[in-house]
């Protein structure tokens, strides 16, 4: 059957030194920080080809079709008893080993409690609750990055706002090690304290690369953004670019100031609304 097939194809791959990772069949000496789950895996596949083998020998079950009916029974009781194991130990021991991993300096279980919990539990089921703490820790969105996301953003409304503000924010995102996903907001701040001094030509870099950065990370503020690097556009006389963010804002559903008054895009009424953005002045931004 389909299922036997595949059952087979998965522990051949377990069995052959391979790793399945994000679907992409990986030698397991790429992924060495997955090696041990490689092996208990391999291992548990192995204790249930034996067992499937047991039956089959002791059955004499040579035939395709009952040979066939044992795999889907026995591999289907058998993931099933894995996924209650797994659910049982989550219920006893997931505040226990979330006590244990925040007390740890190094960010890990401690050995001998490990050893203790994998005693009862098995290696496999014990490895499985383990890693899932240790990458909750690692994707946890850092308070600091909500807590200096908001900060940049009451310093981009600030209308007195200031070179020097601007510097010590940049070395607080620095010491957070947040550069990259802030990257995008902090360009933007750069670029509105530059527009309301009216130095247009020394935002439009500010406000491309924050439109550039911030195309898939800016979620609500894409609306503001984006009309705001539109008019950047205008007012710097670049077209091409302009008419990308257009493209862009088209592509969000996102209305573009002037242009969204208008019955259509034609290039008419792009020029038009080119035009207008090119001489426009927004007091509050």
């Amino acid at each position: 059957s389909l299922f036997k097939l595949s059952c087979i194809w998965f522990c051949f791959l377990l069995t052959h030194d391979t790793h399945l990772y994000w679907q992409v069949i990986l030698p397991a000496s790429v992924c060495p920080e997955n090696y041990n789950h490689f092996t208990l895996m391999s291992n548990l596949h192995k204790q249930l080809i034996e067992t499937i083998n047991r039956i089959l020998i002791k059955g004499r079950l040579s035939d395709p079709d009952s040979a066939n009916r044992v795999w889907f029974d026995v591999t289907q009781k058998f993931w099933e008893q894995q996924s209650e194991g797994y659910m049982l130990a989550e219920q006893h021991l997931q505040g226990y080993l979330s006590e244990l991993f925040n007390k740890s300096e190094s960010g890990k279980i401690p050995s001998e409690d490990y050893q203790k919990i994998e005693a009862k539990w098995g290696p496999h089921l014990t490895h499985i609750l383990v890693k899932n703490l240790e990458h909750q820790a690692d994707f946890k969105p850092l308070s600091s990055l909500i807590d200096l996301y908001h900060k940049g953003e009451s310093l981009r409304k600030n209308q007195n706002c200031s070179e020097n503000d601007i510097d010590r924010y940049v070395t607080e995102v620095q010491k957070a090690s947040l550069e990259e996903p802030l990257r995008w907001l902090i360009a933007w701040i750069k670029a509105t304290r530059l527009y309301r001094l009216e130095r247009h030509a020394d935002a439009f870099p500010h406000y491309k690369e924050a439109f550039e950065c911030g195309r898939y990370t800016a979620g609500n503020r894409q609306y503001k953004l984006v009309n705001q690097y539109i008019e950047a556009c205008a007012k710097q006389n670049k077209w091409t670019d302009f008419k990308k963010g257009v493209a862009w804002a088209n592509y969000l559903g996102i209305k573009v100031r002037w242009l969204r008054g208008m019955d259509d895009e034609s290039d008419e009424n792009l020029k038009a609304t080119f035009h207008i953005l090119s001489m426009a002045n927004y007091a509050i931004l």
